[in-house]
């Protein structure tokens, strides 16, 4: 009696599950009438990137489901919007910017959707929004070191900084060779940085500031708000001249003490020492090698004796120097220091000729003219002598500086 008892009421705890599990997939069913439910394609690899005032929510969709649109909500689900979108069956990158938004962090949520209304699964993201509390805290990359190479480039050393910090560039505003304005954006790194200028005129002035991107992916630079006028000046003479210091060198050399110098045009008239068959003259090789000349003890006077390098200089101001470490004349000293317009010099004794631009004599010791150049222009530097004998005078360097 006792086992029939428990038969009837396992029989009866039988048919009540199954009754309610039919109950359950009858409720179920109004709900997935018309078939089964497939979600839309959610979107991948989704990004919110900064800006100012401003963020781009970006993502890829690699999958067509059924996605019509997608909706982004932002503010405690208060502030949303909807983007429709029309997708290919290949590879979509999606992109939409959300603007006018307050400065601070912000956090969103993506779902797309088909065109019954059916969402996908939400993504959460957090995205920072930068405005001008950002802008205050800027201040400028400091400038260590500006100066040209020889091959003519404008070279802007900037300190190093911390890679936290936001810096992405240099902002360059400047007039080039071409008489043109350039107004560039030069994005350095954060340690040993430096910007080339290969186009830069020479003495003009050069707009400096600042560039931050706040995150490495942002879609917005901000500009530091002051800007600093950078402008060349000082000694140029790697840039422009050639063979201009001690020790210097010769091109034709007697293999013993005189030469011509290496990359300066020499006349005829200052050539008073013999290499073979052919007349040297301008270089010695004194104290490892000297721009020198000497008359006398053999060698012919030296009469409107002409050494000169011509370059090509572009609009400014400049100072043509030299030092005189050895002389010896009596009397009138017998050089000037010059400079002239195009490719010669003047002669000795017409020395304020039509295209002198500026000279001196070349007393001992530190000598040194200015002068202009109205725009740019060859311009011929060196110096002119008349020198008779048992005199000679040793130079020991060159120099061009940009005033």
């Amino acid at each position: 009696m006792m086992k029939t008892n428990n038969l009837i009421y396992i029989i009866v705890l039988l048919s009540s599950i199954i009754l309610s599990a039919c109950s359950k997939m009858d409720e179920y069913k109004q709900y997935v009438e018309g078939g089964e439910i497939v979600y839309p394609t959610k979107i991948d690899s989704l990004q919110i990137l900064s800006g100012k005032n401003q963020v781009m929510v970006h993502g890829v969709v690699s999958v067509n489901r059924g996605m019509t649109n997608y909706r982004i909500f932002w503010n405690n689900r208060q502030d949303s919007i909807v983007v429709p979108v029309e997708l290919t069956e290949n590879i979509d990158t999606l992109t939409y910017v959300i603007e006018n938004l307050p400065e601070g962090t912000i956090n969103f949520e993506v779902r797309s959707y088909d065109d019954k209304g059916n969402s996908s699964v939400p993504t959460y993201l957090v995205g920072n929004v930068y405005g001008d509390r950002f802008r205050e805290g800027l201040f400028q990359r400091a400038i260590l070191n500006s100066a040209f190479n020889k091959e003519g480039e404008f070279n802007i050393t900037l300190q190093d900084v911390s890679k936290d910090m936001g810096f992405y560039g240099i902002r360059l505003e400047y007039k080039n060779i071409d008489d043109r304005q350039v107004d560039t954006v030069i994005v350095t790194p954060n340690i040993n940085a430096t910007a080339v200028l290969k186009d830069y005129v020479m003495g003009s002035t050069i707009d400096y500031t600042t560039v931050y991107r706040p995150e490495p992916n942002s879609i917005d630079t901000f500009v530091y708000n002051k800007h600093e006028a950078v402008r060349v000046i000082g000694d140029v003479s790697e840039v422009y001249l050639k063979n201009y210091k001690k020790p210097f060198y010769p091109s034709d050399y007697d293999g013993n003490r005189w030469g011509t110098l290496l990359d300066w045009e020499t006349n005829a008239a200052a050539k008073n020492h013999w290499a073979g068959d052919i007349l040297v003259g301008g270089y010695a090789s004194d104290n490892g090698g000297s721009a020198k000349f000497e008359a006398g003890w053999g060698a012919a006077d030296i009469i409107n004796g002409k050494i000169h390098q011509t370059i090509l200089l572009p609009k400014g101001k400049y100072r043509f120097s030299t030092r005189v470490t050895e002389d010896a004349w009596g009397g009138d000293v017998p050089g000037y220091l010059i400079a002239n317009e195009g490719n010669q010099l003047s002669d000795y004794d017409y020395i304020d000729s039509d295209t002198r631009l500026g000279s001196v004599k070349m007393t001992g010791g530190d000598v040194s003219f200015e002068f202009e150049v109205m725009e740019t222009s060859a311009v011929s530097l060196g110096y002119v002598v008349n020198m008779t004998a048992e005199k000679w005078l040793t130079m020991e360097y060159f120099k061009l500086e940009i005033l």
